[in-house]
């Protein structure tokens, strides 16, 4: 696992900062610039856990993943779309359950979240913030999609027209089923009572696939 995480923080480091310095750098890489150096903060982070406390926290990359999902699609087919401060509102809910999980040290298990009262609370807030994040950020990105697919002779994208169509229904495809499948095994988990680390295998190992693939698109 923490060869995994080295891998994941290394590369997704190296893609930000090849990404960054490129020419003719568009809004779009801008912000699949800054996805990527917080996916490598991300990554970073749980190994600094690992190192601190001898166990891994618990962790919620999705609530950093969706909003993110989200602006960069926003940025490919949103005509004069721009990068602003204000658009940091989004990783508020990540901060906020990364700064508690941090404080309070819980550690990565379902006990963690559903053994006592303060943790079943917690755990309903996590439940509750999770799927409420995966189905407004997702719902405001089909939506996009859908209307620039009607439109595509009429909209504006940041990148070539040949491909913008193709490489946003892909991501968008792809990231839909990766959601779907973990809520699947989510759900699987806890009532088998399987380790939660599976599942932070898992999503740590699509998520590195995820940088190779936006890194790859970003770069060409």
């Amino acid at each position: 696992m923490n060869i995994l995480l080295w891998i994941g923080f290394s590369q997704s480091l190296f893609a930000a900062l090849l990404i960054a310095t490129k020419k003719n750098n568009s809004v779009s890489d801008k912000v699949l610039t800054t996805w990527l150096f917080l996916l490598a903060i991300s990554f970073l982070s749980t190994i600094l856990s690992v190192k601190l406390f001898s166990y891994p926290l618990l962790s919620n990359t999705f609530l950093l993943f969706n909003p993110a999902f989200y602006l960069y699609i926003k940025s490919l087919i949103t005509k004069d779309f721009k990068a602003r401060w204000l658009q940091l509102v989004h990783l508020i809910p990540f901060i906020a359950f990364e700064s508690t999980v941090l404080i309070l040290r819980i550690p990565l298990t379902f006990n963690s979240i559903l053994s006592g009262v303060d943790e079943k609370i917690f755990g309903a807030f996590l439940i509750a913030a999770s799927l409420g994040s995966w189905l407004f950020y997702l719902t405001l990105s089909i939506t996009l999609v859908n209307r620039y697919r009607k439109n595509l002779e009429n909209e504006y994208s940041n990148i070539a027209t040949e491909y913008s169509l193709g490489w946003i229904l892909f991501i968008l495809i792809f990231y839909v089923v990766f959601c779907i499948i973990m809520v699947a095994l989510g759900i699987y988990s806890f009532f088998t009572v399987t380790e939660m680390t599976l599942l932070h295998t898992i999503n740590f190992s699509v998520l590195l696939a995820l940088i190779y693939i936006l890194a790859f698109y970003g770069l060409r």
